[in-house]
């Protein structure tokens, strides 16, 4: 599978920006106290403003990649409206507001003690959940950025998802596989895959094939990704199409909350009956704006 260098770019920089928020909501963190409403209370500004912050430069990113992107593969897809990458930030991928989002973590610390464990231990413990939900909360909205940049592209036909070894059996299963331009993204915790926009007529230029992908790993790695049953049987012979498919069967991503008041844009796709209602949508949902 050979990657459009912008796509690989495009990828290292969305890391090192959800790396780099996290780090600095964790530091942000750090100024818990054992009284933890009152602490949050003096914190939770900063954590939202610094995850917004890294929201909205993935959500920029991403408006800026897909243009990058299609003008290395050649595919000739003007658009006809702009991002607004700022209402890519302040949100979760459910439409809430990220302060209801992020204050998950003062509850997290609240159950742990409730568990018996230290005020202290708790407060890392929730910590770590906190660092995962904000770099989850800045690839979302690179993500959301991406199928709104494509999706005012009506030239574009849709896009291939884009594998990031080591990964997942679920993300294996469907890594190289084309999508229409309105089917979410499947993203499960820690996903990191992405979009590379393409014509289904150039699709199979990203194609992966699974089986080689298995015979790449070594036999504990495979177990550790197949699961032993499921990874034994590949090495025996089995079609690794039908064992992920069938794991896959019924896997799907996070179920959306359709809120007309807390619009997203795969509540968008969900509902929209054309490209053309899609993209009307998403101007009214300030998603995306007239060119200027």
């Amino acid at each position: 599978m050979t990657l459009p260098q912008s796509s690989v770019r495009h990828y290292q920089q969305q890391q090192i920006l959800s790396v780099e928020t996290a780090t600095e909501v964790t530091s942000i963190w750090a100024g818990m106290t054992n009284e933890f409403d009152r602490s949050w209370a003096s914190i939770a500004p900063a954590v939202v403003e610094a995850t917004s912050a890294g929201q909205y430069a993935a959500a920029v990113s991403g408006a800026q990649y897909v243009g990058a992107v299609i003008a290395e593969t050649d595919v000739d897809a003007p658009a006809v409206a702009r991002v607004v990458p700022i209402r890519f930030a302040g949100g979760s991928i459910d439409g809430g507001s990220l302060e209801t989002l992020l204050v998950g973590a003062v509850y997290k610390a609240k159950e742990y003690v409730g568990t018996g464990m230290a005020a202290e231990a708790a407060l890392r413990e929730a910590g770590t959940w906190l660092q995962d939900v904000v770099m989850e909360a800045v690839r979302d909205a690179d993500r959301q950025a991406v199928g709104a940049g494509m999706t005012v592209r009506p030239r574009l036909q849709g896009w291939v998802r884009m594998l990031n070894p080591p990964s997942c059996k679920f993300c294996i299963g469907l890594a190289g596989k084309w999508f229409q331009w309105n089917q979410g993204f499947q993203a499960h915790p820690h996903c990191d895959c992405r979009h590379i926009p393409s014509q289904e007529s150039d699709a199979g230029d990203y194609q992966i094939n699974a089986g080689a992908y298995f015979r790449s790993l070594g036999a504990e790695e495979q177990d550790r990704i197949f699961g032993t049953n499921d990874a034994q049987a590949i090495r025996d012979g089995a079609d690794i199409n039908r064992v992920l498919n069938t794991r896959i069967r019924g896997y799907s991503a996070k179920q959306l909350r359709i809120d007309p008041d807390l619009m997203t844009v795969d509540h968008i796709y969900a509902q929209a009956k054309s490209r053309d209602q899609a993209i009307a949508l998403l101007q009214a949902n300030g998603f995306v704006a007239p060119t200027l």
